[in-house]
């Protein structure tokens, strides 16, 4: 018996709801239920990213502690824990939502572009769906709240990428649907970049310096803020900075990477930053670190696949649980680390 719950935990009111003026009147109202669904009321997103099973293929998939192999484990994840909104292509959607009913009633955010981790060379995300094939799903009753799409700043495809993103916002907007940018900075012009900003700093780099570790500079994250506030969607998925990690803020300095986070964040505004969750990282440390996230940066929300599918589905519940928990009805670590280990219950609305 799933026991799918939505609960709206902020204080938003339908007024409250900031519209951007690429809306429409006619499709006014839409976007502000759609908003207000997505965030519980809160103007935060706590999104479950299942696009991962594409963009990550199987080598994130199976181990030892859990065999997720088959995307019903993340419906099953989605409909049984307290997730906000959950992220995922067109094609899966409609395919398991005509299995199961339930699959179709999570609030979910359709990622219109995606790509593998198979393709080497500069990044491109490409086009798989329109909105139009999205609006077209909604009308048929799935819980369609906005779409989704990914931008590489860097990138020798950029230019392109730019261009159908500002398309893909406007067309959504146009039909009352939220936009979430996921932005990554990637490419050999990227890892120039800050490689010449190390230097700038006097601090040595590390052995090995490619994509992954260029993204912990603070002047990455914002250059993500900077492409986001162009493109303008209502949120932007970004990797939080992690100056600690390269020589640029004591390691020993609680909430310095959060500060610089912060100053992509203050430089985004009024676009929403949510935060990457990374690599699985045990449960009380990452915990740990969306607190700091929402506190010192004043983030938006997180956007988490891995730190919550890589577990069996009654792990994979209660954390998904814990996290929405920190993000929407703004518990403590403690209460949050209680509810993933089934000491606590998911709070109920004041």
């Amino acid at each position: 018996m799933m026991k799918f719950n939505r609960q709206s935990f902020g204080p938003l009111a339908r007024k409250d709801v900031v519209v951007p003026r690429s809306v429409p009147s006619y499709s006014r109202d839409n976007y502000i239920t759609n908003y207000l669904e997505a965030t519980a009321a809160t103007g935060r997103l706590s999104l479950f990213a299942m696009d991962q099973y594409f963009e990550h293929l199987f080598e994130d998939f199976y181990g030892e502690d859990h065999d997720d192999t088959s995307m019903r484990h993340l419906f099953d994840i989605a409909v049984n824990a307290h997730v906000g909104v959950i992220a995922t292509q067109l094609g899966p959607l409609v395919r398991f939502a005509g299995v199961n009913e339930d699959y179709g009633r999570v609030p979910t955010l359709v990622k219109l572009t995606s790509r593998t981790n198979y393709r080497g060379g500069e990044p491109y995300s490409a086009v798989l769906d329109p909105v139009e094939a999205v609006l077209e799903a909604r009308s048929e009753g799935l819980n369609i709240v906005g779409v989704g799409l990914t931008v590489y700043p860097g990138s020798e495809y950029e230019d392109q990428m730019y261009h159908e993103a500002r398309q893909i916002i406007r067309e959504a907007h146009e039909g009352g649907l939220i936009t979430v940018v996921w932005c990554y900075p990637r490419g050999q012009a990227v890892i120039d970049k800050a490689k010449k900003w190390m230097g700038e700093a006097g601090v040595a780099l590390p052995e090995k310096f490619g994509a992954r570790e260029a993204e912990k500079h603070p002047k990455v994250a914002l250059t993500a803020a900077a492409v986001l506030t162009v493109l303008s969607p209502d949120f932007g998925k970004i990797n939080p900075c992690h100056p600690s990690q390269l020589g640029l803020a004591d390691p020993a300095d609680v909430g310095a990477d959060e500060r610089a986070l912060g100053e992509a964040v203050e430089m985004a505004r009024p676009v929403g930053i949510i935060c990457a969750g990374g690599s699985k990282a045990e449960p009380d440390k990452f915990l740990a670190q969306l607190r700091r996230q929402l506190d010192i940066a004043k983030t938006s929300g997180n956007a988490t696949g891995r730190n919550i599918h890589q577990h069996n589905l009654e792990d994979a519940v209660r954390l998904a649980d814990a996290i929405a928990a920190v993000t929407l009805a703004d518990a403590t670590v403690e209460q949050a680390v209680a509810i993933f280990e089934g000491k606590a219950e998911f709070p109920s609305k004041a």
